[in-house]
């Protein structure tokens, strides 16, 4: 198994302890040791850290071991609202979007860490959904969703999903770089 390292440095000393509860849960986390004893190390943790991010994570995960994919949909969300650029969340996301069958945000979401980490997307298109598919994609590889500015634009042309770099800005034509 592959050991994860945490920077500490930037953990003080007065909370060593909540570095101990976190250090365990990302361990039962990697183990699936789903039990009573993860729900008190959570419960630990959210004494130590309320509105952290890493409750929905580790809560969300739970929920999805358990198959209850709609209310780990609804942690991940929630972490999400907290961090938008998360490795773990997005994940946690593309198997919720998964299991629920919504392809369109699967998609967006493997976009995104297809974009940031170079983890290649295997992406599947209901037909019914193709534009909005292919609208998270494009989006999801811009530098910014709130400036009109797009780099990358994604089309589908005879059921392959192709990339094609483009230049388009609030309401500029297309141009092929």
């Amino acid at each position: 198994m592959k050991e994860r390292k945490v920077d500490v440095a930037f953990w003080p000393a007065e909370q060593e302890a909540g570095l101990a509860v976190f250090r365990q849960l990302q361990q039962r986390l990697e183990q699936d040791a789903f039990d009573d004893g993860f729900l008190r190390l959570l419960e630990d943790y959210r004494g130590l850290y309320p509105d952290s991010e890493h409750i929905d994570i580790f809560a969300g995960y739970f929920a999805f071991y358990y198959d209850d994919y709609e209310a780990a949909l609804e942690f991940a969300l929630k972490a999400w609202k907290k961090r938008k650029v998360n490795l773990v969340i997005w994940q946690l996301l593309i198997k919720c979007y998964d299991k629920l069958g919504n392809l369109p945000e699967k998609n967006k979401f493997l976009g995104y860490r297809h974009h940031l980490y170079g983890i290649g997307m295997d992406i599947v298109i209901d037909e019914a959904e193709e534009k909005l598919t292919l609208d998270n994609l494009t989006m999801s590889h811009s530098l910014g969703n709130y400036a009109p500015m797009l780099f990358h634009q994604y089309t589908c042309q005879e059921g392959n999903v192709r990339e094609s770099r483009v230049a388009l800005g609030g309401g500029i034509c297309p141009l092929e770089l």
